[in-house]
């Protein structure tokens, strides 16, 4: 008896299908000035550069703000392109004058250049030139070092006087002779004194012993001495947090007059003198140069009497600012200074 197999065919299975996305302004838009818009519909880029150039537009202008602090793997994560690809794109950009970038210490801020007539519009002609410049300014800007086959170097002559060249056979010079002829007779251990080449005297310049003996101003020490004058903390010890703190901000190139003058800004901000819900004040050195943001912020209170004043309790901010527009409108000094 023969044996039969039957066959049964089961449905496939239907992939499901995939929702279409919809662009939709309820999920979130970008302000950009036409300008803006305009220059980049005719600018020469690369893919990769256009790429690189949208990433940047949706992370600051996206976000309101006109730069930001974006690294090259954001961007790499945003674009799906290398992190190396990003930053020769950067770069490329950045020379072109399309994008600014400005550093503060370790920390990169980039932003749309919104100065338009500055951009160079034209790709390179060359892959290896981040820049097209015109051609009037190449003379300017291109600097060639030649190399040492190209420099005219003169041929050492030999001089045909014979004299000069007693190596030569056949003749003896008159002045020098044969070598055993010209050997010295002296001993040199015993008759030769050593000559001492006597040169110009050096006046050594004169030393304040005032000026010597001051040491350096200490930075570190400056700063901490300021915050403890400035907030009534005499009694502070300058401990090793703290002194980490400061030198984190002075390598990110604050000077110490900077940091000075945010931790005097620090009086104009409500919430660290004790305008919080805790009713606390958060004025130590640590809380005060937390970041550079936080420097930055503080730096720009400073001298704001209107800041400080809302700060100590003298009036409300509404009233700061009603003061402010009407000192605007009486045609008053933009110092800052109250009536």
């Amino acid at each position: 008896m023969a044996n039969t197999a039957r066959v049964i065919k089961f449905p496939a299975q239907q992939p499901a299908q995939q929702e279409n996305r919809m662009a939709d302004l309820e999920n979130g838009y970008l302000r950009l000035a036409n300008q803006i818009q305009d220059a980049l519909c005719f600018v020469e880029l690369s893919g990769r550069e256009f790429r690189v150039l949208n990433a940047i537009v949706r992370l600051t202008y996206g976000w309101s703000k006109k730069e930001d602090r974006i690294t090259n793997s954001l961007i790499a994560d945003k674009t799906r392109l290398d992190v190396k690809h990003v930053s020769e794109a950067v770069l490329s950009l950045a020379y072109r004058k399309i994008i600014k970038m400005r550093r503060i210490g370790q920390i990169r801020y980039i932003g749309i250049n919104t100065l338009l007539d500055s951009w160079a519009y034209t790709k390179p002609k060359c892959a290896k030139c981040p820049v097209s410049f015109p051609v009037a300014e190449v003379v300017t800007q291109v600097i060639t070092i030649p190399e040492n086959r190209d420099r005219k170097i003169a041929s050492k002559t030999i001089p045909e006087n014979r004299d000069s060249h007693p190596q030569k056979q056949g003749e003896v010079s008159l002045k020098t002779g044969n070598t055993k002829d010209i050997i010295s007779k002296t001993n040199i251990k015993t008759d030769l004194t050593p000559i001492v080449p006597t040169g110009d005297e050096c006046e050594k310049p004169v030393v304040d012993d005032a000026a010597q003996d001051e040491p350096k101003a200490d930075p570190v020490r400056k700063v901490f001495t300021h915050w403890q004058t400035e907030h009534h903390h005499l009694s502070a010890k300058l401990d090793d947090k703290r002194r980490k703190r400061i030198k984190a901000r002075l390598a990110e190139g604050f000077t110490a007059d900077e940091l000075c003058r945010a931790i005097s800004g620090a009086k104009g901000d409500s919430w660290l003198m004790g305008k919080n819900p805790s009713k606390k004040l958060y004025d130590g050195i640590d809380t005060i140069l937390r970041d550079a943001a936080q420097v930055e912020r503080l730096r720009d209170l400073a001298g704001d009497e209107h800041a400080m004043a809302v700060a100590q309790g003298q009036y409300s901010a509404t009233t700061a600012r009603n003061l402010e527009t009407l000192q605007r409108w009486a045609g008053g000094t933009d110092s800052g200074e109250l009536f």
